[in-house]
């Protein structure tokens, strides 16, 4: 996972940092006479963003690499990466019966997959369109997938060359790929391993507190005790069991105030 610049550039300053993702899955095809491109996959701010970028034209047959600003892309939220899984799925199974199946995505961008023979050729298509208020393209880019022949296992081996090669099993490798994309992003946005993870950060947590609060008691410093050391709930930080007929504590707060507000640097 390698994540994008360190620095805040949303637009308000005052928005929490919102840092781009590149995910590791790339498929390219800089070989096709389709089109010679690439596909990637980010996330920005809760959106999956995929884009299809040309090949760069370097004069060198040899060198392959692709021309990351050039490319043409879209932006799905959970609900429309779910229904493009769907229709990717329904691709897979008859890509012949249901060609030009996707998603728009925004006011100007669509994503679709075709088979081969809407554009001239054997294996599957996938396509991002950016249209006019008309539904004409104005910008597009197709990525052939490399199907077929391409990706293979090796079965029954012995020793040399004596084994032979399974094709056929992998021969949409790539839109299964993409899938797997769409399906691990669409759950991931529940936020439930999140929240769960999150939730296990607070018994870490609590050891921290327990030793900055022996600091605490070394240094004479009065520590809240409105719970237990363990996080449980203490019936004495509850507003209706305090003593004072005016819903306060008796003590004094004036030095945990103080605690509560130190600085590192206050503490030692």
């Amino acid at each position: 996972m390698a994540l994008g610049n360190t620095y805040n550039n949303n637009t308000g300053r005052d928005e929490p940092f919102s840092p781009t993702v590149y995910s590791p899955y790339r498929l390219n095809n800089g070989e096709s006479k389709l089109d010679p491109t690439c596909i990637t996959f980010s996330f920005w701010k809760n959106s999956l963003k995929i884009g299809i970028c040309p090949r760069r034209q370097t004069g060198n047959p040899e060198e392959v690499s692709f021309d990351m600003d050039a490319g043409v892309f879209v932006h799905l939220n959970h609900t429309k990466a779910r229904i493009l899984a769907e229709e990717l799925k329904r691709f897979i199974a008859d890509p012949e019966g249901c060609s030009g199946c996707g998603v728009p995505s925004g006011k100007q961008g669509i994503i679709t997959f075709h088979s081969g023979a809407d554009f001239g050729c054997t294996n599957p298509v996938v396509c991002i369109r950016k249209v006019d208020d008309t539904g004409h393209p104005d910008a597009s880019f197709a990525y052939e997938i490399k199907a077929n022949d391409y990706y293979f296992s090796i079965r029954n081996y012995k020793e040399g060359s004596d084994f032979s090669k399974e094709f056929d099993s992998y021969r949409y490798l790539e839109l299964y790929q993409i899938l797997t994309l769409l399906e691990e992003y669409y759950k991931a946005q529940t936020q439930a391993v999140a929240a769960t993870v999150a939730y296990q950060q607070c018994y870490p947590l609590d050891r921290i507190q327990t030793r900055l609060n022996a600091v605490a008691e070394k240094l004479g410093l009065e520590i809240y005790n409105g719970g237990n050391r363990r996080g449980g709930f203490s019936s004495n930080s509850n507003f209706f069991n305090r003593s004072n007929g005016n819903g306060g504590s008796s003590s004094s707060t004036s030095t945990t105030a103080a605690f509560e507000q130190a600085s590192i640097d206050d503490i030692y």
